[in-house]
């Protein structure tokens, strides 16, 4: 049966509750549905029988000790024994206390997982299976002989990844005197539908060991030279440019063994054809014997000549400078110069005469100018213009910015007034009516991984009034007193209570762009040795993806 609840109404005397008759009609029926539960209870302590009863609900022990967790339907423990034995012995679960705590897992379905609680390290046996993971490193140790993975005891192969997977080597795979790498082994048809860079096959139609390298299919081994390509300029050009350190190539021609017939004994074998006399010669096609050119002995015949006079070797030039000259003249007119002042005359009598010269007379000039530009003059007052609206177009005048800066108007909010401060001018909340509108503070964190926090600073007050927190995105924001605070506190997991002391103004978590509403209003100050309106925030991302996190607080300032 289920347990009964007397309608107790609305409110005292109110009359529309359970008829008396109805209410303790009601605790009868609990009272004789306790009381066979609790005799049949009596008679299992007893050794009268079996007490046989569905538990609803968490069960704790004496000391408040969750052991079953009704809520998720869990027996959380602790266990009281160290060992655990299945009726049938075939489960036996021992555990120790070595700091480590560890959950066993047994699923309906056959599946058991042993998984340190701490992290994610977990070895999993199921009916597909055994799998064994970690989060850092997976160290395989034995004191046996051998270590197999994926050892196959049928065929005696070992056997990494499956069909659809990559198996990756780090660092040097080492095969000894008695192991041996077979590549897989396809036709030319067959490897072609293989375009992935590093692919080593078997050809099994060339009888090749190929490589798909830079975009195509590369022999790794060739049957005639002929097949090499000197990509890297390993192979010398000119006899000349190879050494010899171990003495491989004979200093004497005559020393030479051709055991295959390789040097053919008449140069003429090389290449047939040709006459008499012919040169043998090379083209960007090959070699051919081509008839010699003779010179002829004119001078126009003549190939690539000389450009200077040292190239053709002439030592006895004249080399241009005016010294190297004999039998220079000795009077102006010698030279030619026409234009020079005579002998025996002054300035004055020899420009006497010279009507074409200038007197120096700004009145004599010709051509001049007619505009002030044209004079080059950049000074003075246009035409048209007075001194007020020449001067409004001179942007190297004190221009408004000047003045914005000069007053400080970049710090400046609304309804604020302009004070000095005895070294500067300040912008300062107006003290009109003695309040303050409420205001909007807004800054915004760098690029952040999901899961990624930080810390971040926003502009307020000394001491103010939080009535809202809104996030661009999805985030946990957490506002403190100080920044010494924020440090301690930093490390506190979600769903953790911070303590007493841990200088926690406010703490929202929102699931995307919103606005949180802090109701009632909280009260948050600046704590720093020396009080500033900084608002330390620490911020984790939450959205998904790696971004900024904008985070703008509704504050109300109390303090000036």
């Amino acid at each position: 049966m289920a347990k009964q609840i007397v309608n107790l109404g609305t409110s005292a005397n109110k009359g529309d509750g359970d008829p008396l008759r109805t209410a303790f009609d009601k605790v009868n029926d609990n009272f004789t549905e306790l009381y066979l539960d609790l005799k049949q209870v009596k008679s299992a302590q007893t050794g009268g029988g079996t007490l046989i009863v569905d538990t609803i609900g968490s069960v704790h022990a004496t000391d408040s000790t969750l052991l079953v967790d009704g809520n998720n339907s869990k027996v959380v423990g602790p266990l009281a024994s160290t060992t655990w034995d299945v009726v049938d012995n075939n489960i036996d679960i021992t555990t120790t206390n070595t700091g480590v705590n560890a959950n066993i897992t047994i699923e309906a379905q056959g599946i058991v997982t042993l998984q340190e609680s701490a992290a994610e390290d977990y070895v999993q046996v199921s009916q597909n299976g055994v799998v064994i993971y970690s989060n850092t490193d997976i160290a395989l140790r034995t004191q046996g002989q051998d270590i197999h993975i994926g050892y196959d005891t049928l065929s005696g192969n070992v056997e990494m990844g499956h069909n659809s997977s990559f198996v990756n080597i780090n660092g040097t795979l080492n095969a000894n005197a008695f192991s041996k790498i077979v590549p897989p082994s396809y036709t030319t048809a067959a490897r072609n539908a293989f375009t992935t860079e590093g692919f080593l096959v078997a050809n099994t139609t060339t009888g090749h060991v190929e490589a798909y390298i830079n975009g195509g299919w590369k022999n790794m081994t060739i049957t005639d030279v002929g097949g090499l390509t000197d990509n890297g300029n390993l192979i010398a050009t000119d006899l000349s440019d190879l050494t010899d350190t171990t003495n491989l190539i004979p200093g004497d021609v005559a020393n030479l063994t051709d055991l295959s017939n390789l040097i053919p004994g008449n140069i003429g074998d090389l290449l047939p054809g040709g006459n008499l006399s012919d040169v043998l010669t090379k083209s960007a096609t090959g070699y051919a014997w081509t008839a010699p050119a003779y010179f002829g002995g004119d001078f126009d015949d003549l190939g690539v000549t000389p450009t200077t006079i040292a190239g053709y070797g002439i030592t006895d030039a004249f080399d241009g400078a005016f010294g190297s000259l004999t039998s220079t003249p000795t009077t102006i007119s010698g030279y030619g110069i026409t234009d020079a002042l005579q002998l025996g005359t002054t300035a004055t009598t020899a420009l006497a005469g010279n009507t074409a010269l200038f007197d120096g007379a700004f009145a004599s000039l010709t051509s001049k100018p007619t505009t002030i530009a044209g004079y080059g003059i950049t000074d003075a007052l246009a035409l048209g213009t007075t001194s007020t609206t020449a001067l409004a177009g001179n942007t190297t005048l004190y221009s408004d910015s000047d003045v914005d800066t000069h007053l400080n108007t970049g710090s400046a909010t609304s309804n604020e007034v302009l004070s000095w401060d005895g070294s500067d001018y300040a912008w300062v909340a107006s003290g009109g009516s003695g309040l303050q509108s409420r205001d909007l503070r807004t800054s915004q964190t760098s690029s952040l991984a999901d899961g990624a926090e930080a810390d971040l600073d926003i502009t307020g007050f000394k001491s103010y009034a939080l009535l809202f927190i809104t996030t661009d995105r999805a985030a946990r924001v957490r506002l403190y007193v100080n920044a010494a605070t924020r440090t301690a506190d930093a490390s506190r997991a979600e769903g953790v209570d911070p303590t007493s002391d841990a200088g926690l103004i406010a703490e929202v978590i929102t699931t995307g762009a919103g606005t949180v509403i802090i109701s009632p209003g909280a009260y948050g100050f600046n704590l720093e040795n020396f009080t500033t309106t900084n608002i330390p925030c620490r911020v984790t991302n939450k959205s998904g993806s790696t971004s900024t996190v904008q985070v703008s607080l509704g504050v109300l300032q109390l303090e000036s």
